[in-house]
């Protein structure tokens, strides 16, 4: 399927090869003639939104007015434009292609999407759905799975009365006993909403501190919230007699079952936010020698133990904490008073990887490119860019080892001569299929598979950052 998928996205290149080539015979030239496309409706269904104005990136090549519910674009000129439908601060894209005779092309509409983007970027579920329907309740919080992929979490009032503070949709491996969260909606006291209006809650509350009690730009302080909140997360999960008796975020830690990390346990149980706490049977000292010789020494700064669990109400334990912020935790309890050391998660892949690679254009002519990918915790886009003006932009998500990626692509767009589709489902330009991408780590340098026709050799990768 790789072979078919790249050979398509040549005959993609070559076609776009052909625009706009020069006619050397004078008796077919065209005459451009204006026209009008009004197939758009301005709602919900075809926008996500209902559009108040209407704006064109470029007047010369295409105009767009609101009329009778629809959305009016003209043809001025022949090539590319981006118009852009506005409800105040919500924003829905159409892109569209002007031929030389005039005749509008909608290559492409991206919705304003309320949900968000962790939704789009969720991979497809893996073998039945064990959560449709089950609730998990940890003391403190209480997540619940509906059928339609979407869940809820709720934290405890000081009456016991469940608060429901996130929502968002899920994606399931039930081969792996996992499953990963995105968070849609998020309450900040003003009610669930989601990425796009808190943001600007966020600006409005941070605005109206002085400015001299703010370290940080307020964009600064935005961007850190919201990367605290809206996260996509991996859970693993155990049911028992129809019952979700297990459920923390997926440890990555090597764990044999009696050694976690390299420190010998005795129990393991998932906290009441979720992350999961091992009762280590060695010394805290112990410990501590163990995991800085694998993980080196602890990071700086202020670390406390996250979370409560049945494993923590004695007075004295040693206890390692891994949480759902890519972090683990060793905390020693003695009396009653703790002492926390922490580490970051390596995660192997996170940040930008860039390096050349030789492209064969029309299956002839070795042509140098680029490729670059940027790993976010399950998410990457990826960008391969030859020297005669053909650029295919990816975006999905990944899973992997310590030495080995696996991802599949959800989103392509695809441009030449700065001609852009704009940006399309896999599935919709493949009839379903899905594009597979793998790469293995060694010695510091991440190899992207690319033995296909379309390419010499692999991608050979180093991090640039």
């Amino acid at each position: 399927m790789r072979k078919a998928v790249f050979l398509g996205l040549l005959v993609i290149l070559l076609a776009f090869g052909f625009i706009g080539c020069d006619d050397s015979d004078g008796d077919n030239e065209e005459t451009f003639t204006s026209s009008t496309n009004e197939t758009i409706s301005n709602d919900i269904n075809s926008l996500g939104l209902v559009g108040t104005s209407v704006s064109s990136s470029n007047v010369n090549i295409a105009t767009a007015v609101i009329t009778s519910g629809k959305i009016k674009i003209t043809s001025v000129g022949q090539g590319s434009a981006v118009i852009t439908v506005i409800e105040n601060s919500k924003n829905a894209i159409i892109n569209v292609s002007v031929s030389k005779t005039g005749i509008i092309t909608i290559e492409s509409i991206v919705k304003y999407d309320t949900t968000g983007e962790e939704n789009i970027q969720l991979p497809e579920p893996v073998g039945i759905n064990e959560l449709s329907g089950k609730t998990y309740d940890s003391g403190f919080f209480i997540i619940n799975f509906s059928s339609d992929n979407s869940y809820s979490l709720s934290s405890r009032l000081e009456d016991n009365t469940p608060f429901i503070f996130e929502t968002g949709f899920y994606s399931w491996n039930s081969s792996q006993k996992t499953v990963i969260v995105a968070v849609d909606k998020y309450n900040l006291g003003f009610g669930l909403k989601n990425k796009i209006e808190i943001e600007e809650d966020l600006f409005g509350i941070y605005s109206s501190l002085p400015p001299e009690e703010l370290e940080l730009t307020i964009e600064q302080y935005i961007d850190i919230y919201l990367q605290s909140v809206f996260l996509s997360t991996t859970y693993s999960y155990v049911i028992e007699g129809g019952l979700i008796k297990y459920f923390g975020v997926k440890v990555t830690l090597p764990d044999t079952g009696t050694t976690i990390a390299g420190c010998a346990y005795s129990q393991k149980a998932s906290t009441d936010a979720f992350g999961t706490h091992y009762l280590l049977s060695i010394s805290f000292d112990n410990a501590l020698s163990i995991l800085i010789s694998t993980y080196g020494q602890p990071e700086e700064g202020e670390w406390a133990w996250q979370s409560d669990s049945i494993l923590t109400t004695g007075a004295d334990w040693v206890i390692l904490e891994y949480t759902r912020y890519n972090d683990f935790r060793l905390t020693k309890s003695v009396s009653g008073e703790t002492t926390t050391k922490g580490w970051k998660v390596n995660l192997p892949f996170v940040g930008t990887w860039s390096g050349s690679i030789i492209a064969l254009v029309g299956n002839t002519d070795p042509t140098d490119g680029t490729f670059s990918i940027t790993f976010g915790e399950n998410t990457f886009d990826n960008e391969i860019s030859i020297e005669n003006g053909f650029v295919l932009q990816q975006k999905g998500t990944y899973t992997y080892t310590d030495t080995s990626v696996t991802g599949t692509v959800m989103e392509i767009n695809i441009t030449f001569n700065n001609n852009s589709s704009g940006w399309i489902s896999s599935g919709e330009i493949f009839e379903g299929n899905k594009i597979p991408i793998n790469g293995t780590l060694s010695n510091g340098q991440l190899i992207i598979h690319l033995n296909n026709e379309a390419f010499l050799n692999d991608a050979m990768l180093i991090r640039s950052n």
